[in-house]
């Protein structure tokens, strides 16, 4: 066991390593400033307001208006603990100009290392996922930690673009292997505290109160403590900092699932997103407690947001843990359909901006950037919204048609 956790954490480690130092997307600047306000400026309370205080012919104003920091707390509070942990290694001259516009410290070790120590502490939660996942599948647990090790997900969302949703992700998991622990109030806690990074664990809340608890009052009370985390945690913010409230607390980013909407008038419609989380919801609450189910609604859950959102490519990380689920639990009968899922990805992926794929590699090859994605290509010959709209159309046929397999199967255990 020993040299089995050697030789993959070791092939694993490279992998990311290599990706670290070399890679980048914009969206990693409003992260590292957001550390910077906190961790050398000391803003705890009040870096969501930070831009407002400065001169509009600020710099970062004019850059980035005043309402850039858009995540829960958590989101910053947690890279500025690692960022003044780390805060001797850094060079904060060269952040500033990483922040302003990275684009002039391109291929320069100063930029490699800056984007090499933001991304450090994402190993620690990489890891600690991986690890999860072997404890939670036992004998199937090799096997598992392996396809973390190799995952390409990780490596892109995580490693690449420089993105935390690996934090939100881990957490989830850790949810689930509460929850089969027998541990239901560690379960509903780790989603709370997964909301107060991006909001989408708390999707899951519900369908882990209905599902563990018994009784009503039981299954209100879990639901109860699983949000408390998340409310303490935004309590301070949302009381005291106008920002927050106008920036971060509804930010559209959490209204995307309701966008494909059925119209009923001019004014009324049926909302897809929601017909199936309630359809979901009725399942949970017949469960009768069957833990398995836990696994299989989060998974038809997120299918369901992927099929009817226009999703970033970082955020199918958090569905990543559940094809992997999958593929160990329903074997070769389903892994057709979960390839289909990663092709439709990565399909998807390319029709965006090259800043999102091989764009990545511009802190060593900036010319990168100037190459057109999928959409500029496929525009020269035919409709590229018309293609995004089939492989879209087939990601949602496959689910649907995959949910109902998840569903209408006989239990099965890990």
């Amino acid at each position: 066991m020993k040299k089995f956790f050697i030789k993959w954490v070791l092939i694993g480690l490279f992998l990311r390593l290599v990706l670290m130092p070399f890679t980048a997307h914009s969206d990693m600047t409003a992260l590292d400033l957001g550390a910077w306000v906190i961790s050398q400026k000391g803003e705890f309370l009040t870096f969501y307001d930070y831009l407002t205080k400065l001169e509009g012919n600020n710099l970062l104003v004019s850059l980035y208006g005043v309402g850039l920091f858009n995540y829960p707390p958590l989101a910053y509070l947690t890279p500025a603990f690692f960022m003044f942990i780390l805060s001797p290694f850094y060079d904060f001259s060269v952040n500033f100009v990483f922040v302003t516009g990275m684009d002039k410290i391109f291929q320069t070790f100063e930029l490699f290392k800056t984007i090499f120590l933001l991304k450090l502490p994402y190993l620690l939660f990489d890891f600690l996922l991986a690890f999860l996942l072997f404890k939670i599948f036992k004998e199937k647990g090799k096997t598992a930690f392996k396809i973390w090790m190799l995952n390409p997900l990780t490596l892109y969302a995580t490693f690449a673009m420089g993105q935390f949703d690996i934090i939100p992700t881990l957490l989830v998991v850790a949810a689930l292997f509460f929850a089969f622990q027998k541990r239901s109030f560690w379960a509903v806690a780790m989603l709370g505290l997964g909301g107060a990074f991006k909001m989408f664990p708390l999707l899951f809340l519900p369908f882990f109160a209905l599902v563990l608890g018994k009784g009503f009052w039981r299954k209100w009370w879990l639901f109860m403590v699983g949000l408390l985390p998340y409310l303490i945690i935004i309590a301070p913010f949302f009381i005291f900092s106008p920002m927050y409230r106008q920036a971060a607390f509804l930010t559209s980013q959490t209204e995307k699932m309701l966008y494909l909407k059925l119209p009923l008038s001019g004014a009324e419609y049926l909302s897809p997103f929601l017909i199936g989380y309630f359809i979901l919801l009725f399942l949970a609450a017949s469960s009768r407690g069957q833990k398995d189910i836990l696994w299989r609604l989060s998974f038809v859950l997120m299918i369901l947001f992927f099929s009817v959102t226009h999703f970033h490519p970082q955020w199918f990380l958090w569905i990543t843990p559940f094809l992997i689920w999958d593929w160990l639990v329903y074997g070769p009968s389903h892994r057709p359909f979960l390839i289909a899922f990663l092709g439709c990805w990565l399909i998807l992926t390319f029709f965006f901006e090259p800043s999102l794929h091989i764009g990545l590699f511009a802190p060593v090859a900036p010319n990168l950037l100037k190459l057109g994605g999928l959409t500029e290509l496929v525009g020269r010959f035919y409709d590229p919204f018309f293609l995004k709209s089939v492989v879209r159309s087939f990601f949602a046929g496959v689910g649907l048609f995959l949910s109902f397999q998840l569903l209408s199967r006989k239990a099965k255990g890990v």
